[in-house]
């Protein structure tokens, strides 16, 4: 008999550096899909967003208040759509990683698959 799961609890995190919601929505997408594709259960998710605001600042209020709840114990782990969206600046990348690695949260950087182009013969 095996032991049931609890589910993950998941920061789902979505940054844009000018206000576009499209861009928005399509990072969610992404991240939703890989979650779907990596995760079971299905995790709890709460999302955050920061539209229209620069990366190498890390005064974003979603952001700030996503880093609040992982030193809190409310997190298990933070999808972003690359590193860049969560913090621009190198230096900034490697507190944050020590951040997450201190408070035990994973992060999981969700990317757009790769298509093939198939040329089928006439």
């Amino acid at each position: 008999m095996s032991a049931i799961r609890e589910p993950l609890r998941v920061a789902v995190y979505c940054h844009t550096f000018s206000e576009d919601r499209d861009e928005v929505g399509f990072q969610r997408k992404v991240i939703m899909r890989t979650l779907e594709r990596c995760t079971d259960p299905f995790p709890i998710i709460t999302l955050y967003t920061d539209d229209g605001f620069c990366p190498d600042t890390q005064m974003r209020p979603d952001f700030q208040r996503m880093l609040l709840d992982a030193a809190a114990g409310h997190l298990d782990c933070i999808a972003f759509c690359g590193w860049d969206h969560l913090s621009g600046v190198e230096d900034s990348r490697k507190m944050i990683s020590r951040f997450l690695k201190k408070h035990e949260v994973l992060p999981l950087e969700c990317r757009v698959l790769e298509a093939v182009l198939v040329r089928l013969a006439a």
